[in-house]
């Protein structure tokens, strides 16, 4: 899991730093033909070289499920998404988080009751599980809204290029991309615990300083800051993925890690589209009392700081809540 691991957290962290280099001497659109030969040829590959490991169930379709799930994730990441730009008030925020909540409900009560779940939601019932799940769901909301987040502060705010700001988040893509496979050797030798404490313990000061970038923040420290975001998860994504999955039974391993995806997924997805609301609404609440000390241009830049914070103080504060979650996860059984 740990080598899995340097794929899964280090080639997102890369993505930036080739994509601004490519932005900055070509078109936007050869990042996307450069993904074509690449996607070709790992059909090519899956298909001569990729076998079924596990023992084939072949289990009926949930059609209804997938109904479900869909209308409600859907739903509920354009709620968020859109809250930015209407308001929390807008008719169309709100019916849209609603017909979210009903659905996502529908889909819980269906994989109860069905005879053949597309998801066996009683690995939940594994309170190990159960709060690895809460760990990785914040890792992945964590991860993917600095990424988001960082380099729209270095560019749009601190004005400097695409290919800088993807330069500046290599740092912490290499430091990813060494501490996965060494965590999994934590991992077996010690078990989950100090590397939960110690990776949430880093997330928790990291996430604190954040709320605390300026105008005058130095790209060094931005850099060093990122790269600490980027190793306290590294101390997690994986390792608590694999500490779940092993508490369960056999039988449930692949609902378990169906359910662990899921809520990987869905966090990043939502909670990033949460945060970014949180900051573009803020800035929108911050601009008409700055724009009357300072000019327009400098305005938009301290108001944007400001709303980032906050969203920012939002991380930090479930930061510590899920801090608290490490000291319930067992120790390693001797």
């Amino acid at each position: 899991m740990g080598m899995v691991g340097i794929a899964m957290t280090c080639a997102p962290a890369i993505g930036p730093t080739l994509s601004g280099w490519v932005i900055q001497n070509y078109s936007w659109r050869v990042l996307f033909y450069i993904v074509i030969p690449i996607g070709l040829s790992n059909i090519i590959l899956a298909y001569f070289f990729l076998r079924n490991v596990t023992e084939r169930s072949n289990p009926k379709f949930d059609t209804l499920g997938v109904i479900t799930s869909t209308i409600g994730l859907g739903s509920l990441l354009y709620g968020f998404s859109t809250a930015g730009s209407l308001g929390w008030g807008a008719t169309q925020v709100i019916t849209t988080i609603i017909i979210g909540v009903v659905f996502i409900s529908l889909f819980i009560w269906r994989e109860l009751v069905a005879e053949q779940p597309m998801v066996n939601l009683s690995v939940f019932k594994n309170k190990q599980f159960s709060i690895t799940i809460a760990i990785g769901a914040f890792v992945a909301l964590a991860m993917y809204s600095v990424e988001l987040l960082t380099p729209v502060y270095i560019q749009n705010i601190l004005g400097q290029s695409s290919f800088q700001t993807g330069l500046m988040l290599l740092p912490g893509a290499i430091l990813m991309g060494i501490m996965s496979p060494v965590t999994g050797i934590i991992l077996d030798r010690y078990g989950i615990r100090p590397l939960a404490f110690t990776g949430m313990s880093i997330l928790v000061v990291a996430s604190w300083l954040y709320t605390s970038l300026s105008l005058d923040s130095s790209l060094l420290y931005i850099s060093v800051l990122y790269s600490s975001f980027m190793l306290g998860i590294s101390f997690i994504m994986m390792t608590v993925m694999t500490h779940g999955l092993n508490q369960l039974p056999h039988s449930l391993s692949r609902h378990g890690a169906a359910a662990a995806n899921t809520a990987r997924m869905v966090s990043g997805s939502i909670g990033t589209a949460l945060l970014t609301t949180i900051m573009s609404t803020q800035t929108k609440n911050y601009l008409p009392e700055l724009s009357s000390s300072f000019s327009e241009s400098e305005g938009m830049k301290l108001a944007s700081i400001m709303g980032m914070q906050d969203a920012f103080l939002v991380t930090s504060i479930l930061a510590v809540i899920v801090f608290i979650t490490t000291f319930f996860l067992i120790g390693k059984r001797k």
